[in-house]
């Protein structure tokens, strides 16, 4: 995944499970007044889109198909849907939505690549450190395991 993703070890990638999101996110509301939202969540089923009628499959489940040449991601996705609120009138925002969640709760552990430079993770170090997950930013090792920064 780096090297397609970040390019030579360079990236960072954010650790999580399922059970850690579904703790972390917090109930979503398009307005204060207004019932609680579902979060859903899965495995990205992959398949061949070329032989599969998208129209016979429910609107939600929509989005959690992808073709299978990606499969190797083992994605996992969230998706909130604010259909029923449509239903009763009330639109939901045209640049999608925001849902609050707890950062400690979410986050495994950070990781940087292997190749970032040491400006890159005084960079990252900072930000993390600002969110106060300081003990989870780790850096990867092209053998062996993490070692924390």
């Amino acid at each position: 995944m780096w090297k397609l993703y970040a390019g030579e070890h360079k990236g960072i990638a954010i650790c999580t499970t399922p059970d850690r999101m579904r703790a972390a996110f917090k109930p979503f509301r398009l307005k204060p007044d207004y019932g609680v939202e579902d979060l859903w969540g899965g495995p990205v089923q992959y398949v061949d889109l070329t032989q599969v009628r998208m129209r016979d499959v429910a609107m939600l489940d929509r989005f959690f198909f992808k073709h299978r040449a990606f499969e190797w991601e083992r994605e996992y996705r969230l998706a909130i849907s604010v259909r029923t609120a449509e239903e009763f009138g009330v639109r939901a925002p045209e640049h999608g939505i925001l849902v609050d969640v707890d950062l400690p709760t979410l986050v495994e552990r950070i990781v940087l690549g292997s190749t970032t430079t040491e400006a890159e993770r005084a960079t990252v170090a900072q930000h993390v450190a600002a969110a106060g997950l300081s003990d989870r930013l780790k850096l990867s090792t092209l053998l062996g395991q993490p070692r924390y920064v």
